[in-house]
């Protein structure tokens, strides 16, 4: 399988990265960083670049041209996006420089309306409350999440709307107009192109963390879960999003412990 990656310098899609690797020693990937160079220093991805089984570019995930350079070679069958911004926090909760999930959501649909069919499976890593699914959530992430992550859930709804316009297997939702303009304006939205893929599965993490693989994720369109490590997305996305009669295709799943 040939897979493309972006975001994959850190968190959750490194973590897939490697899981991916390891599950068949015929998987390919194509990495598209801003940073290279660095990648030959990670200690779970270095070997890999190596020995030739990883290819990297140099490239922003929010530029179109950038993010076509990972489809100039072999056939892609899937692409897991694991992008997210440098936060910072104040009085006022996580702030965003700018809407990097929106606008890489925005390059990602635009490139693979210009790929050749058959398009690859989509795999995106959101955030458990998206996409109508905060009443899941326990009543302290309820509370605490409108105020906390209000910039970045705002940047990750506009996401997983844009990448659903885009795919075929889900029904095009109106523009959810509590998402500002300065995130994406209705004019914005109605240029994404419509019907571009077949398969998208959204990933919806609970509060992630650190630490080794316990591989006591749970998984459900309906979790209610704390938290969520990141290694453990990493080997869900890799065991149970790859497959050809993945039961999560065209669905969002929340995951955690």
């Amino acid at each position: 399988m040939h897979i493309a990656i972006l975001g994959a310098s850190r968190g959750c899609a490194n973590f897939a990265a490697f899981e991916l690797l390891q599950m068949d020693p015929d998987n390919r990937l194509t990495l598209l960083l801003r940073k290279p160079d660095a990648i030959h220093l990670d200690p779970l991805l270095g070997p890999y670049v190596n020995n030739g089984r990883i290819h990297v570019f140099k490239g922003d995930a929010t530029v179109e041209s950038d993010v076509a350079k990972l489809f100039k070679g072999p056939p892609v069958d899937l692409v897991v996006s694991g992008i997210g911004g440098v936060p910072s926090i104040g009085l006022s909760g996580i702030k965003m420089a700018s809407p990097i999930c929106t606008n890489a959501g925005i390059a990602l649909a635009n490139t693979l309306s210009h790929v050749p069919e058959p398009k690859p499976r989509v795999v995106i890593i959101s955030s458990m409350g998206m996409g109508g699914t905060h009443h899941y959530m326990p009543l302290l992430h309820r509370i605490i999440y409108p105020w906390l992550l209000h910039d970045p859930h705002q940047d990750k709804e506009a996401y997983e709307q844009i990448l659903k316009r885009a795919s075929r297997g889900w029904e095009t939702p109106e523009l959810d107009l509590t998402i500002g303009d300065e995130v994406l304006s209705e004019k914005a939205y109605e240029g994404i192109p419509e019907d571009v893929f077949d398969q998208l599965i959204i990933v919806r993490p609970a509060w992630l963390v650190d630490g080794p693989v316990t591989d006591q994720m749970r998984a459900a369109e309906d979790l209610n879960t704390w938290t969520a490590r990141r290694s453990d997305v990493g080997r869900f996305i890799a065991r149970e999003c790859t497959q050809s009669e993945s039961v999560w295709v065209n669905r969002g799943v929340i995951v955690g412990f």
